[in-house]
């Protein structure tokens, strides 16, 4: 449940609580408030067309499970409080990044680091789950929670984080080299 208020001093509309836009499947012509207080939810929404996500200020966490690509998501102006989750993203070619995340940022379905740049730190786990190769990956400086990284075969080219203050996930490496 969220309350909706008009701000006084810019007469724009904003919600204090989670905003659940579940059952959105497009974005074209969809005006987000400015200021959100919890999370924004879309479940069925697969393409970013039409997204607008410039200057929102989410207090807590951005869910997007359905995205398979961002069509040039930017999330660079983009004020969050808790973690991005884009648990369907394969690829993430066109995505822009707050240059840091304070929660979790889940990418667990990307299967190739082309296109991707990571923030310097992010404050919960950083989740790669689906990532079968490092080539090409530049991991953050720090990770405040777990890294996942369950499907390296190989860590040939890997350049671990200075800090990761969780579990280190390398369950499929076989080899170092």
């Amino acid at each position: 449940m969220c309350s909706s208020d008009l701000n006084p001093q810019t007469g724009e509309t904003q919600v204090a609580g989670d905003l659940d836009l579940d059952r959105v499947v497009s974005a074209e012509g969809l005006i987000l408030p400015r200021n959100i207080g919890g999370s924004v939810r879309f479940k069925m929404l697969t393409t970013t067309r039409g997204l607008d996500l410039t200057n929102v200020n989410i207090g807590k966490g951005l869910y997007l499970d359905s995205l398979r690509s961002t069509d040039g998501l930017d999330l660079t102006s983009t004020a969050i409080g808790g973690g991005i989750y884009l648990g369907s993203l394969e690829s993430a070619q066109g995505l822009s990044l707050p240059s840091i995340i304070y929660g979790d940022l889940n990418l667990k379905s990307l299967n190739s680091t082309a296109g991707l740049s990571l923030p310097a730190t992010i404050g919960g786990d950083l989740n790669l789950h689906g990532l079968q190769s490092a080539e090409g990956l530049v991991l953050p400086n720090a990770v405040g929670g777990n890294l996942y990284l369950n499907s390296l075969t190989y860590a040939e080219g890997l350049t671990l984080p200075q800090t990761v203050r969780g579990g280190l996930k390398l369950d499929s490496l076989t080899s170092a080299m």
